[in-house]
């Protein structure tokens, strides 16, 4: 039977033989009756299968007797693709069609599963636009990036709200520039740029939301827009201040920085500067002040490295950059106020004096009170207790506060002290009160850094302030423009004087 089937409908398609003549009158009747309907045909495929051809002439009668206000149900009516199941796309985005400037939408190969719409995006269909967004199912597939200058489904001109991670190119167009302007611009090299096209090239960022990819830039240059900071321990207010102040001076070059405690541990250091020089800082700034550098000295092929606190005669290794205060000049300038308040037995507190910088400031006090003739006492706190800290930088308060009772019981009897810094003034200060000293009648305080808590003390604090800004501009400056390099600079201190020195009590 199925053979016999399949001859006629190739003789139907060949024309080729006879078909019975019952056979023949019942097709011409149905080919005939198909064709007055409108808009239906039958295939000529189906020509030669009456079960076909009865299922199709079914639905074109329900088609058609369904009336003009209720349309019946349509089986076959195509409908968009997007519409064709309630079951969403999980594909990547990288699969997501994307539709030109097209009339009608096409249908994607989906392999057995549809995508549909959003709903905000369905409105648009049939109308000019140059992409479509999908859904996808426990995420939304980002809108897909056109160039600069095309318009959005909804008209909208391209804006950071409505749109993905612009490049540079679309930064390029949009300005009218070449993408090598935009590079140019992005790394300051803007010194053949004219004026109104780096206002140009600004408000394209910010019309965009432009953000490089610093990922990217990194892998092409090796070099990463970052600074390494090594302070020796944040504990201390003072290198705070100075972290602040280094980042002030290097987002002005679009750097970011890297702070580290290093609690002035040469091996601590040496693996802190290797993750660093791996990650592909442009510049390492330390302030451990340590009299050996040979760690230091040897990462200096790689990127420049900045010393704080050192002078440059006491700095072996000439590839190593030195900024500094005059830390004698600081202890000097404290005896000579002292001396001229009529002060005659100073006193100078100190942690262990390991490091150049505390070296300095005694050079410096024990120069001056021997200039000016009057007795000078150095006391040395004990840091020994705390051996994870040897230099003491994480218990300077404490450290001040129990060499109080050493300058009370002195046999000098110093009527002054100066500490080598805030840290262990403030701890001095409190030290004094507890065993019943008053600020300054019995005895005078002067303390070095200038820190935030000196006029916050009781009373506030008499000190020598370094100029912690420009230090810091100096140091990133040696390392971000290095043609303009203040190596060796050495910063002179400012005495400021507040409430915590006075006259000496009388005998």
């Amino acid at each position: 039977m199925l053979q016999r089937r399949q001859g006629l409908q190739r003789a139907e398609r060949t024309g080729t033989g006879r078909l019975p003549a019952r056979r023949e009158r019942r097709h011409d009747a149905e080919r005939a009756e198909m064709e007055d309907e409108p808009g239906r045909r039958i295939h000529a495929a189906h020509h030669g299968d009456p079960v076909q051809a009865g299922r199709q002439r079914q639905r074109a009668r329900a088609i058609e007797g369904a009336g003009r206000d209720q349309p019946g149900p349509q089986p076959d009516a195509p409908r968009p693709w997007y519409r064709r199941s309630g079951r969403v796309d999980r594909r990547p985005a990288r699969q997501v069609q994307v539709l030109g400037r097209r009339q009608e939408p096409v249908r994607p190969p989906l392999r057995g599963r549809q995508c549909r719409l959003l709903p905000e995006f369905q409105a648009g269909i049939g109308t000019r636009h140059p992409l479509v967004r999908v859904a996808t199912g426990t995420r939304r597939v980002p809108l897909l990036h056109r160039p600069a200058g095309r318009q959005f489904l909804t008209g909208r001109p391209i804006t950071k709200d409505t749109m993905s991670e612009p490049k540079i190119q679309d930064v390029a167009r949009l300005a009218g520039v070449s993408p090598s302007s935009i590079s140019n611009f992005l790394n300051n090299r803007m010194g053949q740029m004219r004026p109104d096209t780096q206002a140009k090239i600004q408000q394209a960022i910010e019309q965009l939301g432009y953000r490089p990819n610093n990922a990217a830039r990194q892998l092409k240059t090796g070099v990463a827009s970052m600074v390494g900071l090594l302070v020796p321990s944040l504990a201390n207010q003072f290198f705070g201040a100075l972290a602040c102040a280094v980042e002030a001076a290097a987002t002005r070059y679009q750097c970011h920085v890297m702070t580290f405690s290093t609690f002035r541990d040469p091996d601590r250091e040496r693996a802190v500067m290797a993750d660093l020089l791996a990650y592909g800082v442009k510049g390492i700034i330390t302030g451990s002040a340590l009299s050996d550098t040979e760690h230091l000295a040897a990462v200096t092929s790689r990127c420049p490295v900045v010393a704080f606190d050192i002078k440059r005669n006491d700095e072996a290794h000439d590839r190593i950059t030195t900024i500094s205060m005059d830390n004698a000049a600081a202890t000097a300038q404290a005896v000579q106020h002292l001396v001229t308040l009529g002060h005659r037995s100073i006193a100078l507190v100190t942690p262990p004096p390991y490091t150049l910088n505390r070296q300095e400031r005694i050079r410096g006090f024990q120069q001056a009170v021997a200039a000016a003739g009057i007795t000078g006492e150095l006391v040395i706190a004990d840091a020994t207790d705390g051996p994870s800290d040897p230099h003491g930088d994480t218990r300077l308060f404490e450290l001040g506060r129990s060499a109080a009772s050493r300058i009370v019981t002195s046999s000098a009897r110093p009527t002054a002290a100066i500490a080598i810094n805030d840290m262990m003034a403030i701890g001095i200060g409190v030290g004094l009160k507890q065993l019943g000293r008053r600020i300054p009648a019995d005895i005078s305080l002067v303390g070095i850094d200038d820190i935030f808590f000196c006029a916050a003390h009781d009373p506030p604090l008499t000190t020598l302030r370094q100029p912690i800004q420009a230090m810091a501009d100096a140091a990133v400056k040696c390392i971000l423009a290095p043609d303009d390099k203040p190596d060796g600079a050495l910063f002179a201190p400012e005495l400021i004087v507040r409430s915590s020195t006075a006259t000496p009590p009388q005998p």
